[in-house]
């Protein structure tokens, strides 16, 4: 099980960067004060009809389903949370019942699926983050409860759920910026050469 470390680290960058590089606004002090109470809630958890969770997952599950309702064509968005959470609870199923884990390590799979699927199925930085979010939180607590029928109780939402996570957020991040640059060169080299140029020089005086 990993122990958080990928998370802090990415969390405490995330929060850096946010705060020293956006630019100043609602957004910025909003994400800011978000990134730093999951930081500080990792390590609690909270134990509620027998079932265990962290509260960072707590406060990921409320947030993710708030802004799910507030993103355009909401019903296409849910769908999508939806095959996210199958998806990612199969991944686990299948990860420790077939000899995956031999060949790719846990973190990849449990990070790359999700994020295979965001861009397969939703379109906008945005969307994808949002209804993949509340996909990986609903399919995090849809295997506890299976694993819990079999008498195999676990941590919902604990450091490997949160790394996963960070990892996913980073990647899709990644691909964003990727793409942004992808178009703006595209543009750039559009624009030179559609350029008019002048066939016909002035003769000297």
């Amino acid at each position: 099980m990993s122990d958080g470390l990928i998370f802090y680290w990415f969390a405490w960058i995330g929060c850096i960067i946010v705060t020293f590089f956006m630019p100043e606004g609602k957004r910025r002090s909003f994400l800011t004060s978000y990134i730093l109470i999951l930081i500080l809630l990792a390590n609690f958890q909270l134990t509620i009809g027998g079932f265990t969770f962290s509260l960072s997952f707590a406060a990921l599950l409320m947030m993710s389903f708030c802004l799910s309702a507030r993103l355009p064509k909401t019903a296409f968005h849910l769908i999508v949370s939806f095959i996210v959470m199958l998806g990612y609870t199969a991944i686990h199923i299948w990860y420790f019942s077939s000899p995956l884990q031999f060949f790719l390590p846990q973190l990849a799979t449990q990070s790359l699926i999700p994020f295979l699927l965001a861009i397969l199925l939703a379109k906008g930085f945005w969307n994808r983050l949002v209804s993949c979010l509340s996909g990986m939180v609903g399919g995090e607590w849809l295997y506890s409860f299976i694993l819990a029928s079999y008498s195999f109780p676990d941590v919902i939402g604990d450091m490997r759920f949160l790394d996963s996570t960070v990892i996913f957020v980073a990647v899709l991040i990644c691909q964003s910026l990727l793409s942004a640059g992808k178009r703006k060169l595209k543009e750039l080299v559009n624009r030179a050469v559609l350029k008019p140029r002048s066939f016909v020089k002035k003769k000297a005086q």
